[in-house]
């Protein structure tokens, strides 16, 4: 028995040393499968979204506490001084409207009612009506705000500014660019100012009053908006 198993353990040894013999290789039970976690897929860079400002306007109403007014030096006859002839209404509307970044917008304008000035002369009050201003053909005297000049953006809460405000003004039929120097006082309740500017009967191709009283009228118009803006 012994002599057997030493003959097939040198048989063995044989067959491993012949290098004509064929190759044993060992394979796994199961290949090799694809590392699913490697890094392959490009990376994509996230950009975080860029939010634009609101496209609201802000529009601020003239309040009904506005005044508008004239102011003419006329020569009476029972004066021996030159006299201011004054007239004012408080029906006054409009509004300013800003965009975002402080432009005026289209819509910013006000308006006076040309039928409801009053002086302290009815007799010129009526002329100025029928014939200077034909209040029955053009009743509302107008001024649309095209731009601003120096105006503080934002609107502040507080304090005193000054600034222009440049537009068209119409009396009648007659439109003129015309520039309002303004000085307004912003508060958190309210923005209380005052806008002037200075025109002529020629300019606006108005007729000056011509009264027995009245012996003359300088050609210079000064032109008074006081104004109210409530932010309620």
């Amino acid at each position: 028995m012994r002599i057997i198993l030493i003959s097939l353990v040198l048989a063995i040894m044989v067959s491993c040393s012949n290098p004509n013999s064929p190759k044993t290789t060992l394979s796994p039970v199961n290949p090799p499968q694809e590392n699913i976690y490697s890094n392959t897929t490009p990376v994509v860079s996230y950009k975080t979204p860029v939010y634009e400002p609101s496209s609201s306007l802000i529009s601020l109403e003239i309040g009904k506490d506005s005044v508008a007014s004239y102011s003419v030096m006329e020569q009476l006859l029972r004066l021996s001084a030159p006299n201011a002839a004054i007239g004012k209404t408080k029906e006054v509307t409009g509004s300013i409207i800003f965009n975002q970044t402080g432009d005026i917008q289209p819509g910013s304008n006000m308006s006076v009612n040309a039928d409801s000035l009053t002086s302290d002369e009815s007799r010129r009050d009526r002329y100025l009506r029928d014939k200077s201003l034909e209040s029955k053909m053009f009743p509302k005297i107008t001024f649309t705000i095209v731009e601003s000049s120096s105006i503080p953006w934002p609107l502040p809460s507080e304090g005193t500014f000054s600034f222009q405000l440049i537009g068209q003004l119409t009396i009648r039929d007659v439109s003129k660019t015309v520039e309002w120097d303004t000085i307004a006082t912003f508060s958190k309740a309210d923005i209380q100012g005052t806008a002037t500017t200075t025109i002529t009967f020629e300019e606006f191709e108005i007729q000056k009053p011509s009264l027995a009283f009245i012996l003359s009228v300088d050609d210079e118009i000064a032109l008074t908006l006081e104004f109210y803006i409530s932010h309620e």
